[in-house]
């Protein structure tokens, strides 16, 4: 009798009727045409969500007002000659087609350079004030005698997206590298009370496959509240579908699994961490001037606004320093190349153990950039620059790392010794 099971068959057979990805880009009405949009987002079966795109807009504007952010597109003036705007309401589906928008804020001129945030480090929580609609998703609660990472597994059980029990891993919604954002916006109110390192927290955790979680952790996808008939489900939200049609194709729109005791603040700022990077916020390497808003965490405590040429905004980006280990950067030391969400890069990994050190991997892949709308998206750790605010050597993921020993090799007889890059990726 032959025991053998049949290969697994690929993944993904709808993947492959996906049409192309494309992008749709929100614009600031008072720059020129010439000038590179003020955000990118992957447009999955050729539309992009109407609130996500929204939300997204008034956060790195600062438009905590959130009935005065308006999505618009360009119409003719009543004198005929161009250059006004027409307000684009909710499509009844709540998916925006057309390839350009513009984002106004009511109240201020089309001509007023509002400014911009540049990263997620001079982004402000706002506490007590979800838009909608984050504001309307209800997640039951969990109690639990413990509140760490432990509880969290006895919580969840399985990955709360593929139901597997093997091979999880605990993912932080606020990762563990923003520890110092976290405190400084007071976020600490939602986890249990006097908790030591309410970062830890279960509300601010979910169990997670381990290449999920990579891809979580790459910023590759999100969690969103999406309005379904009757209610608002949380939902998987994919980002940068990558190279490949299967992970929009398996996990885009798809409801998790039971979730309970997650905390709706930390589940809004994992969007906006997300949204803070250069695949999405294009300006930030730009040679274009921006009006930019930046927060001052130690005396005035205060925005100020400053006029800055998006290729210098790296050099502010950052206001808090390294909680834990490089596991997915940001940004590097080193200019990188970088490019949208539609460029083209590779990376080629080459690892000996000797008696020097030697570099893992080619930080400085080569990039193309396509003519056309269509998307070829990078790889998130090689293309990431200052947006979120951490520097090369910073661990942008969950924070917590169980996953098994990528290098191990034999020292003598009785000695076995761990090989590991270190932060600034040399074999040691």
């Amino acid at each position: 009798m032959d025991l053998l099971q049949p290969v697994f068959e690929p993944p993904g057979e709808t993947a492959e009727r996906l049409p192309p990805v494309t992008r749709v880009e929100f614009r600031h009405p008072a720059y020129r045409a010439s000038h590179v949009p003020l955000l990118a987002l992957a447009a999955i079966d050729g539309a992009v969500d109407f609130d996500v795109a929204l939300v997204a807009c008034c956060i790195i504007t600062a438009t905590t007002d959130w009935e005065r952010g308006r999505l618009a597109v360009e119409s003719a003036a009543d004198d005929g000659g161009g250059g006004g705007f027409q307000t684009v309401n909710r499509p009844a589906d709540g998916m925006l087609r057309d390839e350009e928008y513009f984002f106004l804020i009511e109240g201020r001129e089309p001509s007023d350079r509002y400014p911009v945030i540049p990263s997620f480090h001079h982004w402000r929580f706002p506490h007590g004030n979800l838009p909608s609609p984050w504001k309307d998703l209800r997640l039951p609660d969990f109690f639990c005698a413990l509140d760490d990472m432990g509880a969290a597994r006895i919580r969840d059980g399985s990955c709360r997206i593929s139901g597997y029990t093997d091979g999880v891993q605990e993912a932080h919604l606020i990762p563990k590298a923003e520890e110092g954002w976290f405190k400084d916006n007071g976020m600490g109110r939602y986890s249990q009370p006097l908790r030591p390192s309410p970062i830890n927290s279960f509300r601010n955790i979910l169990i997670l496959r381990q290449d999920l979680r990579y891809l979580f952790d790459c910023r590759r996808f999100t969690f969103v509240p999406k309005q379904s008939q009757d209610d608002t489900r949380l939902v998987i939200h994919v980002l940068n579908p990558g190279n490949s049609a299967q992970l929009a194709g398996l996990y885009h729109n798809r409801p998790l699994h039971a979730i309970r005791g997650l905390s709706v603040e930390f589940l809004f700022a994992r969007f906006a961490w997300s949204i803070f990077t250069d695949e999405h916020m294009n300006f930030t390497w730009s040679i274009d001037k921006w009006a930019v808003l930046l927060w001052e965490p130690r005396e005035s405590r205060e925005y100020s606004t400053e006029t800055i040429a998006g290729s210098h905004l790296p050099s502010v980006a950052r206001l808090y320093g390294p909680f834990s280990r490089s596991e997915s950067r940001s940004i590097g030391r080193k200019k990188r190349q970088v490019g949208s969400l539609y460029a083209s890069s590779s990376r080629s990994e080459s690892r000996s153990v000797g008696r020097k050190r030697r570099r893992v991997g080619d930080l400085n892949a080569p990039s193309s950039r396509s003519e056309s709308r269509s998307i070829r998206p990078t790889n998130p750790r090689t293309r990431r620059i200052q947006t979120s605010g951490l520097n090369e050597g910073d661990d942008d993921s969950s924070g917590d790392d169980s996953s098994p020993d990528p290098q191990e090799f034999s020292r003598g007889r009785p000695l076995q010794r761990i090989w590991r890059p270190d932060n600034h990726g040399y074999m040691t």
